[in-house]
């Protein structure tokens, strides 16, 4: 039996382009802080050697996302889709996993909060996975009392009213916000935080004691 040898790459990530990653904000400050807010589907993906913004070649995972609504943008965004990566991902035999990063999967339906686009027109996902927003239902997240926020409270927030009057709110919206993704991975942020400062201080001392 042949058995594929794979190399894992763990990164903890603490220079400025992560800078705030593991900031923890509410849901509505991160969404209307972000330069692009966007909403659409998740097409395929490709793992590829980018430079970050300092220039240092790390490996992103580029995904496709197939426009349903802009609703802010720094820069023009034209109908259609749109290519924003994410640190990590596989090539060659070497995965290299970033503690905190977004997952994405085909026929997501998400918003997403962007930075850029760089000179190759591909965007960077803000704040890793607190820049991703499962839609589920229409609720995009919670809002800061614990409601749900859902996505037509989002249109509001930039003045976009909806074409069509919506149904009142059914009971157990407060179950709503509670099942939904970004209430269950309250804690992730905090969590990834402290092992992230935990372990690189282990490092730190190692190096000490060597020297």
């Amino acid at each position: 039996m042949c058995l594929k040898k794979q190399s894992l790459i763990l990164l903890l990530v603490s220079s400025p382009l992560f800078g705030g990653s593991f900031l923890s904000q509410s849901d509505e400050d991160a969404i209307t802080s972000a330069p692009n807010v966007v909403r659409g589907t998740v097409g395929d993906h490709v793992t590829q050697e980018s430079p970050d913004t300092e220039g240092i070649f790390r490996l992103y995972t580029v995904y496709e996302l197939r426009i349903t609504e802009v609703l802010k943008s720094s820069a023009p965004i034209q109908p259609g889709s749109l290519y924003f990566r994410e640190l990590g991902g596989e090539k060659n035999g070497i995965r290299t996993v970033i503690p905190g990063a977004a997952e994405f999967k085909p026929g997501e339906d998400i918003l997403v909060l962007l930075k850029g686009p760089n000179n190759n027109a591909v965007f960077d996902l803000v704040g890793m996975h607190q820049g991703k927003f499962q839609i589920q239902d229409e609720v995009v997240g919670i809002r800061k009392n614990g409601d749900p926020l859902r996505y037509s409270d989002v249109k509001a927030m930039f003045g976009i009213q909806e074409s069509t009057k919506l149904e009142a709110a059914e009971p157990g919206t407060a179950q709503a916000a509670e099942n939904h993704p970004r209430s269950q991975n309250t804690l992730l942020t905090s969590s990834v935080s402290i092992i992230g400062i935990v372990l690189a201080l282990r490092l730190y001392l190692g190096r000490r004691k060597k020297i």
